[in-house]
């Protein structure tokens, strides 16, 4: 029998995770902050990826000499062609006792695009990557040298910020590089995602909380008229950078929301109006020049679900692809699929696209994790749906795990919050009880695919990649999953996706006549819960009626 190949891929990022494939299917991945505990865990210059490693190899049940290939992929400093005379270890690690020649890197921005252009449906496709600062133009993996960069007088030294290529499943070319030199000043922007994290520092204090000035941008008041972006006669655009003299109240100490709320809002709604308008002329510019009607869109931009919107009607191409798992954690699954064609030139294998790729928990286990727990009461139902639609139904807010979580930046199916859209004020009781969120923030609803036209104008959208507008007769129906524009971020639900997700809010619109749940993550303060223990912990910290693991109702004795 023919020893099987493996591939590891290693991510050594902001969200550092660890994929393993198997003749070329994914079998697992996990990423590191699941285990850790903490946010965003890693270190540019000393972080430690063992836990992951061993989790991966656990799982396949395999040792670390059977890998016959590990893949890299790390911010700049990690990656530069000096990192051994900058970088330093101060603990052993696994890949130490691995010989350099079983090991290769890849740069970002071409495992984004990797990643994403074979997760996609097409065999050919045009592929947009809108990223933050990462690899120096000098340490690049990819051929740019027909390429069009920007600025065309950029340096080794410069750094990649938006990337452009065209791919097919027997190559790929680099079609454009947005280069600029690394800022760490507060005043200047220098690409579009860098324009939305220096607005979220001015409003929020930390650029990390960018997400929210999606939520907050359809507050806004007045129509603000400078520009933060225009672009040159070559399609480069170009950054203004005199913003901070209009605005001068910057939130510096992360209090001062309520009392500059016009001001921000303002702001947000006119770096959400820019990200919109430049996102598009971006499109725009790779339809211009390639002869592909497909479009493959990734990283953190892409989850910006307004933004969307308008790349799926107006970019000039039939068909669009979104990453639905578009952070650094999800690359590790595809770059060791690079390893596997590309470096090992294996051919491609037939799988089917899926997002369970961490550790399927048993029943067996959480019933370990229960036994350390005995103040807990915890019954096994056999209808365990039926009987969480019918607590939901009576506005009760559920804890829900289910086997394996998702490779995923947001709650979709087995690490969820879920309650009754149909109580506005479960909103506020979830924020005081657990999520602490700003009053501005919505939740999404998980609605069943069958249904979703009866309320939203969207019919699928399984990734919550899109806002739907929220029919005009349906609207005081769910006011919980409403937002102030009267829109929703909409996860649809089907049977094939997620069969007893989808059979929980079928008995919830049995009960209720009402074909859908909120959802959000199942996390406090902490990323999304990874182990059964881990959900039992985040349960017992917060104030919240019920806990189900797998087909066990928790509730507290």
């Amino acid at each position: 029998m023919e020893k099987p190949v493996y591939v590891m891929w290693l991510c050594y990022s902001h969200d550092a995770s660890v994929a393993l494939i198997k003749d070329g299917i994914p079998i697992v991945s996990i990423q590191k902050e699941r285990l850790s505990r903490i946010k965003h865990d890693w270190s540019i210059v000393d972080i430690n990826l063992d836990e992951c490693i061993n989790y991966c190899l656990n799982e396949a049940q395999i040792k670390l000499e059977d890998i016959d290939l590990f893949v890299e992929n790390s911010p700049s400093l990690m990656y530069c062609k000096d990192k051994d005379n900058i970088l330093w270890y101060t603990v052993e690690r696994l890949l130490d006792n691995v010989g350099k020649e079983k090991i290769m890197q890849i740069s970002h921005h071409l495992a984004h695009a990797y990643w994403v252009f074979w997760a996609s449906p097409f065999s050919e496709s045009t592929v947009m990557i809108i990223d933050w600062q990462w690899n120096y133009k000098e340490d690049l993996t990819e051929d740019i040298s027909e390429a069009k960069i920007f600025p065309e007088n950029s340096e080794s030294s410069f750094i990649e910020r938006e990337s452009f290529y065209q791919f097919s499943e027997n190559w790929f070319k680099v079609l454009r590089k947005n280069l600029w030199k690394v800022h760490k000043s507060f005043i200047s922007i220098c690409w579009l995602w860098h324009m939305y994290e220096k607005v979220s520092s001015y409003a929020f204090k930390s650029r990390f909380d960018a997400w929210k000035l999606m939520g907050l941008a359809p507050y806004w008041k007045s129509i603000e008229e400078n520009d933060f972006l225009s672009f040159s006669d070559s399609w480069e655009i170009l950054y203004q950078n005199d913003w901070t003299k209009k605005y001068k109240n910057p939130n510096f100490d992360g209090k001062q929301l309520e009392e500059n709320w016009e001001e921000y809002s303002n702001i947000a709604h006119k770096t959400q109006n820019e990200l919109e308008k430049w996102i598009l002329y971006l499109a725009k510019w790779i339809k211009s020049n390639s002869d592909s009607e497909n479009l493959c869109y990734s990283w953190w931009v892409s989850l910006n679900c307004s933004s969307n919107n308008l790349i799926k009607q107006d970019s000039w191409f039939k068909r669009i692809f979104i990453a639905p798992a578009a952070s650094d954690a999800w690359i590790s699954v595809w770059c060791a699929f690079y390893g596997y064609l590309n470096v090992l030139k294996k051919e491609k294998a037939k799988f089917e696209y899926s997002d369970y790729l961490w550790k399927k928990y048993s029943d067996a286990e959480i019933l370990k994790a229960l036994k350390k727990y005995p103040r807990l009461k915890a019954a096994h139902e056999s209808e365990i749906c039926k009987v969480t639609a019918n607590l939901i139904a009576e506005w009760n807010i559920i804890w829900w795990f289910q086997w394996s979580s998702e490779l995923w930046p947001r709650a979709l199916w087995n690490r969820s919050i879920i309650w009754d859209p149909r109580n506005a004020e479960m909103k506020d009781i979830l924020n005081l009880k657990v999520k602490k969120r700003e009053s501005f923030r919505p939740f999404a609803p998980s609605v069943l695919e069958e249904y979703s036209l009866e309320y939203f104008d969207i019919g699928n959208s399984p990734f919550m990649l899109y806002t739907a507008n929220v029919k005009e007769d349906k609207k005081t129906l769910i006011p919980a999953i409403v937002h102030v524009d009267w829109t929703s971020r909409i996860q649809t639900v089907s049977k094939t996706q997620n069969k007893k997700y989808h059979e929980l809010i079928d008995e919830f619109y049995k009960v209720t006549w009402i074909p859908m749940v909120v959802n959000t993550s199942f996390n406090k303060d902490e990323p999304i819960v990874e182990t059964p223990e881990d959900a039992i912990r985040c349960f017992l910290w917060t104030n919240i009626d019920y806990l189900v693991l797998w087909n066990h109702l928790v509730s507290k004795a």
